[in-house]
């Protein structure tokens, strides 16, 4: 059986790190066993059946697994990224390499200068041969993962700035320059062409229906059905919860997803996490019009 409580003391990440997570060398076999091993009836009493609370505590279960069982690092915010990954051997190679050039250098004899020309022939033709073989797969993948070819293009593009200079208004004078500026102009231009409402409540419309729905019921098949055509390819959401491990734990992920969605609708509550979760003022409005 598996406990619900986690205690560890990790190392404290060094400032400006995020952290990177291996999704392709993770234990899913060991993390469903774990997973499947929660009483998740006996977690969410605890929470009352609150949605949202219910949902916090399904994500920490699956944040500390996921420390568990998928392999992880910290790595610098603007750190260089490195597509071409080398193996054991030719990492050992590599160090030869530097090795031999330290000692022609000490020496200046041309013996050891000979040594470190062959170990760098040997590393450029390794480095070549691993640069091809991950633009192969990066272009056979490139309909199936166009995430990826993107990321390796636009690191391989000289021009890091996405927006350009943009004038202000349309006498062409004046530029923004920073962020904000550019922010506030795109802002304006965009707000232009939406409608603008009159002030005052919004007007009520009289009921096209005459049934209505009334129990809405959501099965463990849907669930599975949708966690499953979720895209690996895409990033995290405000949750940090990754779709790479909600499609391979799709089997044990639909109970308590499940019990999470039923407690949102039977008790027309949002289901809403943490402070990451924005929401429009109108829809906001109107949902609690709804709700009343």
């Amino acid at each position: 059986m598996y406990g619900a409580e986690y205690t560890s003391t990790p190392s404290a990440p060094p400032p400006g790190s995020n952290t990177k997570y291996y999704y392709n060398k993770g234990d899913f076999e060991e993390f469903m066993r774990s997973m499947n091993g929660i009483n998740w009836k006996e977690e969410f009493s605890k929470v009352q059946n609150d949605p949202t609370l219910m949902y916090e505590c399904f994500v920490k279960h699956l944040s500390a697994l996921q420390d568990q069982y998928i392999p992880h690092k910290e790595v610098l915010a603007n750190s260089r990224k490195n597509f071409v990954s080398l193996g054991h051997q030719d990492l050992r190679i590599l160090r030869k390499k530097h090795r031999a050039w330290v000692r022609f250098l000490e020496t200046r004899d041309g013996k050891k200068y000979l040594e470190y020309a062959k170990l760098r022939n040997k590393v450029r033709a390794i480095t070549r041969k691993a640069k091809r073989l991950l633009e192969k797969n990066i272009a056979d993948q490139a309909k199936s993962c166009p995430k990826k070819f993107w990321n390796y293009a636009t690191a391989k593009s000289k021009t890091k700035e996405r927006i350009s200079a943009l004038y202000k208004d349309d006498k062409k004078i004046e530029l923004a320059q920073t962020d904000k500026e550019k922010a506030e102009v795109l802002s304006s231009f965009f707000s232009d062409v939406f409608t603008k409402e009159p002030p005052g409540p919004v007007p009520t419309l009289p009921p096209r229906l005459n049934t209505f729905l009334q129990d809405i019921y959501v099965t463990k098949e849907n669930v599975v059905k949708k966690l499953k055509e979720l895209n690996p390819g895409k990033s995290s959401g405000p949750d940090c919860v990754h779709p790479r491990i909600l499609k391979e734990l799709s089997e044990v992920a639909c109970e308590p997803l499940t019990c999470i969605f039923n407690a949102s609708l039977g008790g027309l509550q949002l289901w809403l996490w943490g402070a990451n979760v924005l929401m429009s003022g109108v829809y906001q409005v109107a949902m609690e019009t709804y709700l009343q």
